[in-house]
């Protein structure tokens, strides 16, 4: 005979299907992020060097909590003889009145970043994509504990207790 039990075919495409899906996932995480992230970084590259920006003190006029990103520090520095206003990303701890030492681009003054503790966007980028990844190894290492014990016929589906196969 040349029919196959359908259990066997079952199995091996929806263990094909997860796999499929998961690593189709996992590349769109990866691609994501690391898109993000990398244009972050070529955007903040002019902010990343230390050496060739300027520095100043400059005080805390206000701060924004935000959940998932870094929070917003809003700093009033000096820059040619006017005061210039500008939120930084940072989770530094700075309360408003706080003195804050900020550098900044020459040329633009107002592309400033803390001299201690700035977060730049694309860490957020990398963190993010690690915690997608985790997830993912999470719910396919489930997926596969949980697939083989159904395979091994030790789970069940239906409501009086015996199991969906049971294999040969």
């Amino acid at each position: 005979m040349t029919t196959l039990d359908p259990p066997l075919v079952g199995r091996s495409g929806r263990k094909r299907r997860v796999i499929r899906v998961m690593v189709i996932a996992a590349l769109a995480v990866i691609a994501v992020c690391g898109i993000g992230a990398g244009v972050s970084w070529w955007q903040l590259q002019d902010l990343r060097d230390l050496d060739r920006l300027r520095q100043t003190d400059g005080q805390v006029t206000g701060e924004e909590y935000r959940r998932r990103l870094p929070d917003l520090v809003e700093v009033r520095y000096p820059v040619a003889g006017r005061q210039v206003t500008a939120a930084i990303p940072g989770d530094v701890g700075l309360d408003e009145g706080d003195g804050a030492a900020v550098a900044y681009v020459p040329g633009d003054p107002e592309r400033v970043r803390l001299v201690d503790g700035w977060e730049p966007a694309y860490t957020t980028w990398l963190e993010h994509g690690a915690i997608g990844l985790a997830a993912l190894a999470f719910v396919g290492i489930r997926e596969a504990i949980g697939t083989g014990a159904r395979w091994r016929g030790r789970t069940s589906s239906h409501s009086d207790g015996t199991p969906e196969w049971s294999g040969p």
